[in-house]
């Protein structure tokens, strides 16, 4: 859509659309430069919550006993 839009906007002439191109290009950068981060977070989230479920999986045990020497008769 940003191609179309530039693509549009580049045949166009006048100080609007020149203002419109340089505003449109700015947020552009600016949200691919957001999207980018909120990627790498989830990325990093995910990877946590996974690490945080795989030590769920896995239990230590302690067992304590006693040994009793008495017969039976």
């Amino acid at each position: 859509m940003a191609r179309i839009i530039n693509t549009e906007l580049k045949l166009s002439k006048g100080k609007v659309i020149d203002q419109s191109l340089l505003e449109f290009n700015k947020n552009h950068r600016l949200f691919t430069i957001i999207t980018n981060d909120q990627s790498r977070l989830m990325t990093t989230l995910s990877n946590k919550y996974h690490e945080h479920v795989d030590e769920m999986n896995r239990q230590e045990l302690t067992i304590f006993y006693e040994e009793v020497n008495e017969t039976i008769s």
